[in-house]
């Protein structure tokens, strides 16, 4: 089955479109004296208000520097539309430098009906005609999706009336799954959903947002209930993380093609930004190294990145220098 070009090769997620495009207001690979000089005003929040405005340039200049072919815009959350006014002129501004464009938003087991509306506006008013459903169980108190079949398949089947098969895909967390699923509540409930969608979606999204994963802490154990070794996937590795997570969703089944959503964000109560440069630099030289059969086996299709920036919070001029460096866009990703 042919996918949407969005769901192949590398791209990035995008958050809320005036901080991504205030993080990049002035940005420039090489950049010149007056270039900097608007990068410090807007990064200082008492001189802010002097920087120019903010336009795409700089957002369009780092996302080409990264070979970055694909973004996956955030269109809607559980309180609505995210930014419209801002929103439209970002995507306009990225379709007209031939980036292949998705739409994503937060679906909860709240916000159906509201998330069919919205779907409905990117299709007709932003024009986009891919999108990534972005579901996690249990991320919010009242977002458990358990024993709400039929609320699920409104959801879906909806979002297949408007977007079609090929051009719908799953953002889905936690991105692992324990094999004893009677001993963790999300697994059970993230692996129902995802085996209920896979036959009206082409691709699932782990959200593989690695921290110090694997790990064997007291509240998330990586070995003790999935049956997996420390050998086969060494503890504190962003890129043995990946690869467990994929694991995890080939056995339970899910032959769907898959998209690593990787981290290139800090803080929310993880590691520092300093430790997760060096995570994310740990991931691509190992990624890096896989083979054509290393993608084929695993039916790995694209990398993403979560998410593409906003100041002091994720995509640090680090982590652009390395993605860069690291030329993604050539890797030997699973045809389809």
């Amino acid at each position: 089955m042919m996918i949407h070009p969005a769901f192949v090769g590398h791209g990035t997620f995008t958050e809320f479109p005036g901080a991504l495009l205030q993080r990049y207001n002035g940005w420039s690979p090489s950049p010149s004296l007056a270039s900097w000089l608007v990068r410090l005003l807007t990064s200082l929040p008492f001189l802010n208000r002097l920087a120019p405005k903010p336009k795409p340039d700089g957002l369009i200049s780092a996302l080409q520097y990264m070979n970055i072919d694909s973004v996956w815009v955030y269109t809607f959350g559980r309180k609505g539309l995210v930014e419209p006014s801002v929103t439209g002129p970002l995507i306009d501004a990225l379709r007209a430098k031939n980036f292949n464009i998705a739409a994503w938003g937060y679906c909860s087991s709240k916000n159906v009906n509201d998330a069919l509306a919205h779907a409905d506006t990117i299709k007709n008013v932003y024009k986009i005609d891919a999108f990534i459903a972005d579901i996690e169980p249990y991320n919010t108190p009242d977002d458990d999706w358990k024993d709400k079949d039929d609320e699920f398949d409104k959801l879906i089947n909806g979002l297949v009336a408007v977007f079609g098969k090929p051009n719908l895909g799953i953002s889905i967390a936690p991105p692992w799954l324990m094999l004893d699923v009677k001993k963790d509540k999300r697994s059970l409930v993230t692996k129902h959903l995802v085996q209920r969608a896979a036959p009206n979606i082409s691709v699932l999204a782990p959200q593989v947002y690695w921290m110090d994963y694997p790990t064997t802490s007291s509240s998330v154990d990586h070995y003790g209930n999935t049956g997996y070794s420390k050998k086969d996937f060494p503890p504190h590795d962003p890129e043995s993380y990946a690869r467990l997570c994929i694991q995890c969703w080939r056995d339970a089944g899910v032959t769907l093609p898959i998209i690593i959503s990787g981290q290139s964000y800090w803080g929310e109560g993880g590691p520092s930004k300093r430790i997760m440069e060096r995570k994310l630099e740990s991931f691509t030289n190992t990624f890096s190294s896989w083979t054509a059969g290393d993608f084929t086996d695993r039916d790995v299709v694209g990398m993403n990145w979560y998410h593409a920036g906003a100041i002091g919070s994720a995509m640090s001029d680090p982590m652009v220098k390395t993605i860069a460096a690291a030329k993604l866009h050539t890797r030997p990703y699973a045809p389809k």
